[in-house]
């Protein structure tokens, strides 16, 4: 699989979440989020063998402690 640069994968999570920030404060108490990551292939050809091209997306998720 293609590799990436973890540490441009990390800027782009700090401007998501940024830019996610209304959504993800759901109280007045310390938020977190869930991040589930997918990563798949983009390749135009359907077959069993290493990809050569590929995505990887983010999704946040409000979490809601409770005390």
């Amino acid at each position: 699989m293609p590799t990436f640069d973890t540490d441009e994968l990390v800027k782009c999570l700090g401007n998501l979440a940024k830019l996610d920030k209304d959504w993800i404060n759901i109280s007045k108490d310390p938020d977190q989020f869930y991040t589930r990551f997918c990563h798949f292939s983009t390749d135009k050809t359907l077959g069993v063998r290493t990809a050569q091209a590929t995505k990887l997306i983010a999704f946040l998720n409000p979490v809601l402690i409770k005390h």
